[in-house]
């Protein structure tokens, strides 16, 4: 009976290295084993060894599965972190690069208003002299037809003494 507790045990520390099985699981397993053998006899010792040892590859294999599933889903999380890390990267350059833009629309329209400012300006001096131009253009006119009817007025007198004179 000891030679099978000792087996098991030393199985049991295989497992625990080699599998890695929790060593709390495995003593409660030991424990039962040998609580069970002291009352049973030899092919009872072995069956219930062999049992807890199943059950210890049972659940053994339950944590391997969860560990598995586990690191699959670090895995894609990782990829995902990965993919919006180089997503924001791409998204960070695109916003620098229509700021830049911003800018130098903004810095176009500043220069656009400066020149139409300049060319208001222009117009206005421009209109205020055509303005001024035909003040004086119109002020001459009227000079000439006064200056006109002047000259009418004293070829008609002159007329008037020539013809008087010849008669």
């Amino acid at each position: 009976g000891q030679l099978l507790i000792y087996v098991g045990s030393a199985l049991v520390d295989v497992l625990i290295r080699a599998e890695r099985v929790a060593p709390r699981a495995v003593r409660r397993a030991l424990m039962t084993t040998s609580k069970t053998s002291s009352h049973s006899h030899g092919r009872g010792r072995c069956v219930c060894l062999i049992n807890c040892i199943y059950d210890l590859l049972q659940q053994h294999r339950h944590d391997v599965s969860l560990i598995q599933q586990k690191d699959g889903k670090v895995q894609r999380l990782s990829s995902e972190i990965t993919i919006h890390r180089s997503s924001q990267f791409h998204l960070r350059e695109q916003l620098q690069a229509t700021e830049r833009e911003a800018a130098g629309c903004a810095e176009k329209e500043r220069q656009c208003n400066m020149v139409n400012k300049t060319l208001n300006t222009q117009i206005k001096a421009l209109k205020d002299e055509l303005r001024r131009a035909r003040s004086d253009h119109q002020h001459r006119v009227i000079q000439l037809n006064h200056e006109n009817r002047k000259i009418e007025r004293e070829l008609l007198k002159v007329k008037g003494k020539l013809a008087q004179s010849s008669q």
